[in-house]
Formats: structure tokens, C-alpha cells, sequence
């Protein structure tokens, strides 16, 4: 039952803003549960339904409220879903309140709940349709890869849809991320095997972005790989000096990268159950 319902909660004190949210985002599919206080919001995750909290922080509720609020939160959930701060808040304000939460991401209402209906899709699974008859395997899908969570990452939302459709083609179980805290709480609820991100980012140097990357969990046992357009020589010295596990060019066209990290989720596979990876393997930085 868990696999065919996804569900947002709605944590908001306003009655009239809470359902306003909440039609939003069930037009969109998705299960909801409003809710005006902390403990309600904590006590309705007693479930394995895939969840996502939604939190209205607006002004003018003050500063001290919001922050005593969003300890709580945290201290009681404990990880068990993401966090989406949403609502009409300064931005500085916002990033603020992202980071004390450790939440996924902020999410202004200024365009009408777009953006945050494109981050609820990238933070919950999508729904699993049991077929009513036997389905033949599609000729470009590799049953290996099934068992092989990969994680995209990249600042184009068009670019990580684009290649999400292309991965799960083959057979990859694909989710995809563009913010350090939507990777955060994918990599938390989710478990990758494998993240692949593009180097190029405004806010972080790719040794930074690495870090930050490897720093979203404690396991050792996932993988890395830095992709981008730059040519193979600089690619694989940037991904050898900012520490990835791997690099992948895009440079030779999408046919290639996608058989790249073909070749590495089937090695994957094979190997069993995750290993960590070699300190040597990680210094040299290899290419997939």
C-alpha cells in the first residue's frame, strides 16, 4: 500500500494558507494531511508511506517562533522524512532557517508553489503501478541495473530530466537533485549507490562540492563520479584533485556517458553488495 501513495504533510498554523497549499498540491497527485502543530506533523509519520513535510515559516510569525519551532522539528522527526521550508520570508532569512532545520531546501510561495512542486517530485518516489498482465523486458532495459540507485546531480533542472529519462531507459533506478540539501535528504531516505554530478557549480569548487558531497552520509561505500563537458585530460585531474571516486565525460556525446556509467553500475552489481572505495582508487581519481 506504502509503494502507491505518496504523501505531503502540510505543517501550517493558518487555516486558510494550510488548504490553499494543500489543493495545490494534491491537483498534482499526491496524498495530503494538514496539520497546525509540531506533534500532530511528528505523530502522522508513524508509517511507511513516503513523505514529505512541508513547514509554512511566513511573516510575520517572528524569528524567535519560527527557530524554537524548527528545533523541535528536527529533534523529534530525527530523520525520518525531509524538510521543506516554504512560505514568504526574506531570503537571507530563509537560508538561515534551512540551515538551523538542516532541511532539504526553501522553497519561496512568490511563484504560486511551482518550485515547490518540482522539488516535490525530486524528493519523492514516484508511484509503482503493479501491471495487470506480464510486461516483456523493453530491448534497451538491462536487468542489472535495476538494483542500482543513481543519484544526478546538476543546477539544470532540464538538463537532470533530460538525463534521468535517458538512464532509466536502460534500466537504472534514477532520482535526481540540484540543491546540498535536497542531496542530503535523497541520500538519507533513499541510499544511492552511486552519485553522479556535474562539476560545474556557482556556489561550490569542486573539491568543495566533493566534500560536501561524500559528508551527506557516513557510509563508505558510495560512489562518487564527477562528470562534465571539459575535455577528458582536465576532467580527470580536476575530479583526481577535489577526491571523486570516478570521472565520466560528457564531451564524447550522451551514447557514451550513458555507456560509462553502464559499464560502472554492472561492475557494481557484480561485485555484490557495496565495498568501500580504495584509498588508491580514490587518489587517482579513475575514469569510469
Amino acid at each position: 500500500m506504502a509503494q502507491s501513495i505518496r504523501r505531503v504533510l502540510v505543517l501550517d498554523d493558518a487555516n486558510p494558507r494550510r488548504t490553499k497549499t494543500c489543493e495545490l498540491v494534491e491537483r498534482e497527485g499526491y496524498v495530503t494531511v494538514g496539520v497546525s502543530d509540531v506533534r500532530t506533523a511528528v505523530d502522522a509519520l508513524d508509517d511507511d508511506v513516503p513523505t514529505v513535510l512541508v513547514y509554512d515559516v511566513s511573516a510575520p510569525r517572528s524569528w524567535r517562533e519560527v527557530t524554537a519551532e524548527n528545533t523541535l522539528l528536527r529533534t523529534l522527526i530525527d530523520g525520518r522524512c525531509p524538510v521543506v521550508l516554504y512560505g514568504d520570508r526574506p531570503p537571507v532569512e530563509f537560508s538561515a532557517l534551512e540551515r538551523a532545520a538542516q532541511s532539504a531546501a526553501h522553497i519561496s510561495s512568490d511563484d504560486g508553489g511551482l518550485r515547490l512542486l518540482a522539488l516535490l517530485r525530486r524528493l519523492l518516489p514516484p508511484v509503482v503501478e503493479r501491471p495487470t498482465a506480464p510486461v516483456p523486458p523493453h530491448a534497451g532495459i538491462d536487468s542489472e541495473l535495476s538494483r542500482v540507485r543513481l543519484l544526478l546531480v546538476d543546477e539544470s533542472e532540464y538538463t537532470l530530466e533530460v538525463t534521468q529519462a535517458r538512464l532509466s531507459a536502460v534500466g537504472f533506478d534514477v532520482r535526481i537533485a540540484v540543491a546540498i540539501g535536497e542531496i542530503r535528504s535523497i541520500v538519507t531516505h533513499w541510499a544511492p549507490n552511486i552519485i553522479v554530478a556535474d562539476v560545474r557549480r556557482a556556489d561550490l569548487s569542486a573539491a568543495e562540492f566533493v566534500a560536501q558531497l561524500k559528508a551527506t552520509t557516513p557510509r563508505r561505500d558510495m560512489v562518487v563520479v564527477l562528470s562534465s563537458n571539459l575535455p577528458e585530460p582536465e576532467l580527470r585531474r580536476l575530479a583526481s584533485t577535489a577526491g571523486a571516486d570516478a570521472h565520466v565525460s560528457k564531451s564524447d556525446g550522451i551514447e557514451t556517458y550513458v555507456a560509462s556509467l553502464r559499464a560502472l553500475g554492472k561492475r557494481l552489481h557484480h561485485a555484490g553488495p557495496p565495498r568501500s572505495v580504495s584509498p588508491r582508487a580514490t587518489s587517482k581519481g579513475p575514469r569510469v
